[in-house]
Parts: C-alpha cells; structure tokens; sequence
C-alpha cells in the first residue's frame, strides 16, 4: 500500500511540475505576445505620424504650386492690360493725328470766319464720336 500511495504522490508531483510548466510556458507565450502587439502599436503610430508628415508635405507643395501659377496668371493679366492700354493710347493718337490733318486741310483750303470755325469744331468732335463708336 505503501508502493502505491508512494506511486500516487509522484503523480500527483509530477502533475503539479506539469502544471507549473504549462503555466510557465502560459506566461512566456502571453509575454511574448503583449510585446509583439505593443510593437505593432508602435509601427502603427509610426505609420499614421509618416503618413500626416507626407500628407502635410504635399499639402504645402500643393499651395507654393498654386500660389505660383497664381502669381504667374497675375503678371501674365498685367501686362495684357498694359499692352491693351498702350495700343488704346497709340490708335487715340493715330486718331487725334488724323484729325488733325484732317482739320489743317479743310483750314487751308478755306479761309473760316466764326461761324466755319464753329462748324469745324462741331464736326471736329462728331469725328472723334464717331472713331469711339
């Protein structure tokens, strides 16, 4: 009786070794795997920081590129202004030249008193109405 109560205590021991290796191993392997996920949430933040940083960096390229073209189109508006203003400045003179030729012929071919004076005049300003029109 002896023999098998001896046989039952190293079972029961053996057992109780078993079950604190199992547990051991529980531990290790729970140990091991919080580590992993504290890694993979580390990575993760990484990923997101990289991905804002990208994100902002393409964002600022994005508006100097506009901002750019903006200025460009601004220029580009400038000196299409300036180029229309100077041919409106150049047909006005081309205009007021012709009209005055236009005036010293009819003033050399006649002699004006005041009312052809007046008549010049008024037919002076209906030709520069009209070359507006």
């Amino acid at each position: 009786m002896t023999d098998m109560m001896q046989k039952r205590a190293d079972k029961i021991a053996n057992d109780i070794d078993t079950a604190e290796e199992s547990r051991q191993l529980a531990e290790k392997l729970a140990a091991q795997r919080q580590e992993e996920l504290n890694g993979s949430k580390a990575e993760a933040a990484q990923i997101v920081e990289e991905a804002k940083k990208s994100g902002e960096s393409q964002r600022a390229q994005i508006v100097a590129t506009a901002q750019a073209d903006a200025q460009t189109m601004k220029e580009q508006a400038r000196q299409d202004a300036e180029q229309a203003r100077e041919n409106a400045l150049r047909g006005a003179k081309d205009d007021v030249a012709n009209l005055s030729i236009e005036i010293a012929t009819k003033l050399v071919q006649k002699q004006l008193n005041a009312e052809d004076q007046q008549a010049l005049i008024d037919s002076y300003i209906e030709g520069l109405v009209k070359h507006e029109s």
